[in-house]
């Protein structure tokens, strides 16, 4: 009798183990970090995107995407004259899988929100604001970036745990561009000339490009 029971005990610790271990695999397959390295060679805010998505359900998935400013990597001249320049990213999305989820192979709708935004001051510069052209010997610029897009991708496994997303959409972005400065020296308008970048003070509604590939590692491994 004892010895059934012994083995009784054994038998139901086994399969509680079992159990245990597979919901430790399917907890495991629901988170995936990624990194996306082409944020790195962003022209206005580069830096290195870093992120995890989290599927709960079948066929849905979240994100959430902070970018780590990495200012060595400003290969373009955008930010050229930028002093004390500090930027900070977030983007999230939710995804719709419509084949099997955790597949080695998945295709995906997502929509997608953002926010960017710049902070920094520039010196002995100019600036167009409500038709009139200025000097100024310093003003601190903020930028904000924020906006949409709805966007398709595909997300594929390349080894035992590294994943590629690769993914493509359209949107809009909302830019806000502000200065605040002490003194500002009207100067003429000679010829009638669009402003741009953050010459240009006020709100402009822009169409979004979303292009991109991300890295993801998988916390369990698939073969």
């Amino acid at each position: 009798m004892l010895r059934k029971s012994l083995n009784m005990l054994l038998l139901l610790l086994t399969i509680h183990g079992g159990v245990l271990a597979q919901k430790k695999s399917v907890l495991k397959e629901m988170f995936l970090p990624k990194i996306a390295p082409l944020t790195l060679f962003d022209p206005y805010t580069p830096g290195l995107s870093v992120g995890l998505e989290f599927q709960p359900f079948h066929q849905l998935g979240f994100q959430v995407e902070y970018n780590l400013p990495f200012a060595a990597l400003a290969f373009f001249n955008y930010n050229e004259g930028k002093s004390d320049h500090q930027t900070s990213g977030l983007r999230s999305e939710i995804r719709y899988y419509p084949g099997q989820q955790f597949s080695d192979k998945s295709y995906y709708l997502a929509l997608e929100g953002f926010s960017i935004s710049e902070n920094y001051y520039r010196e002995n510069s100019t600036l167009y604001r409500n038709g009139q052209l200025y000097n100024f010997t310093r003003s601190d610029i903020e930028r904000k970036v924020r906006g949409f897009a709805l966007k398709g991708g595909y997300q594929f496994v390349v080894n035992y745990y590294l994943m590629i997303d690769v993914f493509g959409g359209l949107g809009m972005r909302q830019v806000q561009i502000t200065h605040q400065t002490s003194e500002l020296f009207p100067t003429p308008l000679l010829f009638d000339e669009r402003w741009g970048g953050d010459q240009r003070e006020g709100t402009f509604n822009r169409l979004h490009l979303a292009l991109g590939v991300r890295l993801g590692w998988s916390l369990y491994q698939r073969y």
